[in-house]
């Protein structure tokens, strides 16, 4: 039983890849969610979404096949610390790279369960640790696989009869979005950059001039 069971997998991973049958309109729309403000420094997660629409969604039954991309940050010196397939089936979970974690693959088959048909979907998520104390904006980005690049997602147009579509083909529309994260100050050198405006303060207020010109006195009243 279990040799049969990878027997269909290597079946089924060969036909994600390879098998493309319809050619309805499909508009694949990818985009990266990250929080808007992050601190320097710090550890945040981003994750990769995904939406079909278009004249496939009337085809038959629909869902995700298979997606397939590399993840940049630009702006900034950061980590990606892991990749997660939190839906779908993880194929290749990939690895590292500056600035980048190249090569995740995921698969979403009637005959590997869990098989799961939200549309939109979440595809991936990256945990990310910027390596830098300054501060400024950050660019996080996806696209095709270093090692699978005529693609990023896939869609069964009719999963029961093992039809699909990618996001390649004639007739489908790929758009991403990417998006952007200012980094602030973290509290700790935001204490020290207060601190330092506050002594900056006040040495200007000590070199001040007085209010009195050279050779001047101010006269102190008296009352009797």
């Amino acid at each position: 039983m279990h040799r049969i069971r990878i027997s269909s997998a290597a079946v089924s991973i060969a036909m994600l890849f390879t098998v493309s049958s319809a050619r309805a309109d499909a508009i694949f729309h990818i985009w990266v969610e990250t929080p808007s403000v992050v601190q320097a420094g710090s550890t945040f997660t981003v994750s990769v979404w995904g939406e079909v629409s278009g004249s496939v969604l009337d085809e038959g039954k629909g869902a995700f096949s298979n997606f397939s991309f590399d993840a940049f940050a630009v702006g900034m010196p950061v980590a990606f610390l892991a990749a997660r397939v939190p839906v779908f089936r993880a194929m290749d979970l990939g690895a590292p790279a500056p600035n980048a974690h190249r090569g995740l693959i995921g698969i979403n088959d009637v005959q590997l369960p869990p098989f799961h048909t939200d549309n939109p979907a979440l595809l991936a998520e990256y945990d990310i640790h910027l390596l830098t104390v300054a501060t400024g904006s950050i660019d996080i980005d996806v696209g095709p696989n270093h090692r699978y690049p005529d693609f990023m997602v896939g869609w069964w147009s009719n999963y029961s009869t093992y039809e699909s579509v990618l996001d390649s083909d004639p007739g489908s529309t790929r758009i991403v979005t990417p998006a952007t994260i200012r980094v602030i100050p973290a509290p700790a050198s935001a204490a020290i950059l207060s601190l330092a405006v506050l002594a900056a303060s006040r040495r200007r207020r000590s070199v001040a001039p007085s209010l009195s010109g050279p050779g001047q006195t101010h006269a102190c009243a008296s009352t009797t």
